[in-house]
């Protein structure tokens, strides 16, 4: 299947077709949408708080930079340093490789944009994970399964084979590692698609 030819401003976090020039839907935004078009169960925004994004958007800053070599942990200096403590010691156990981070992709077909944090290999198997600094919500399962089908094709793989991961990372350095593991989530997903990718 062909490339989408796009164009991805950080900034927007916003996603462009340059064939048509439109802008396309991205995860983030589906799962928002179909959550208040009642198609999945409705994200609760109520924690989205600036000191939450701030929190989030540094944390995967540093975990990102850590995984490609640029940081050390004991030379990191944030307020942040214990989520990334966390990070570390999850991934470290879990023996995770990067195929990639933080790397934007538009799905050839579907046409919408993701960036998962990580797409890895573990005891070779290929997957996707997550690092989330807020507590688990019912639709991180769903975001998983929609990186899933965003990248499948171009690793050359199904997108139900890929492992699905999300660890939540702690201000004191603990963490907690979920592994998203029903298949239903993958219906859900396609129904996200089909609902907002028209």
């Amino acid at each position: 299947m062909k490339r989408v030819p796009f164009r991805f401003d950080p900034v927007e976090h916003a996603y462009y077709a340059l064939d048509t020039g439109e802008q396309l839907p991205h995860i983030t935004g589906m799962i928002i949408d179909a959550g208040e078009r009642g198609i999945i169960k409705r994200t609760d925004t109520r924690w989205y708080t600036e000191a939450s994004q701030v929190r989030g958007t540094a944390v995967h800053n540093l975990t990102s930079e850590f995984d490609m070599g640029a940081l050390a942990l004991e030379h990191c200096v944030s307020s942040y340093k214990g989520y990334l403590a966390g990070w570390v010691a999850a991934t470290k156990i879990l023996g995770l490789e990067y195929e990639r981070i933080e790397e934007p992709v538009v799905h050839p077909f579907y046409r919408y944009g993701g960036r998962p944090d990580r797409v890895h290999r573990r005891k070779r198997r290929l997957g996707v994970c997550e690092c989330k600094s807020g507590d688990p919500e019912p639709n991180h399962e769903i975001q998983t399964a929609l990186q899933c089908i965003l990248v499948a094709e171009e690793l050359g793989v199904t997108a139900t084979s890929l492992e699905r991961l999300a660890i939540y990372v702690k201000a004191d350095g603990r963490y907690v590692v979920k592994e998203h593991l029903d298949r239903l989530d993958f219906n859900k997903a396609l129904k996200v698609i089909k609902e907002t990718c028209q």
